[in-house]
């Protein structure tokens, strides 16, 4: 399994509170295979790695493509995550 997740665009005040929220329960729960993208990610302190675009991310995904894994790709419509599908 393997988690794409793109800033929540929509939070506002609370925005660097949430995201940072969000990559300790996904430590706590133990996901390996995370890739979290978008300035609000790119902010916080987490192992996962962060790309602050999308290019970043796609540009990894062609040297490292996630080959046999079952992806969930959540994000804002802002961050634009459906320009990976092409290299998952």
């Amino acid at each position: 399994k393997a988690l794409i997740l793109g800033d929540m665009l929509e939070l506002g005040a609370d925005s660097k509170h949430e995201h940072q929220a969000i990559a300790d329960l996904l430590k706590e729960k133990e996901f390996e295979k995370v890739y979290l993208v978008g300035a609000e990610f790119s902010a916080i302190i987490t192992e996962y790695p962060r790309y602050e675009n999308i290019e970043q991310l796609t540009a990894e995904l062609q040297h490292q493509p996630l080959l046999n894994h079952l992806i969930l790709i959540k994000g804002s419509r802002g961050i634009q995550l459906e320009k990976i599908i092409p290299f998952v």
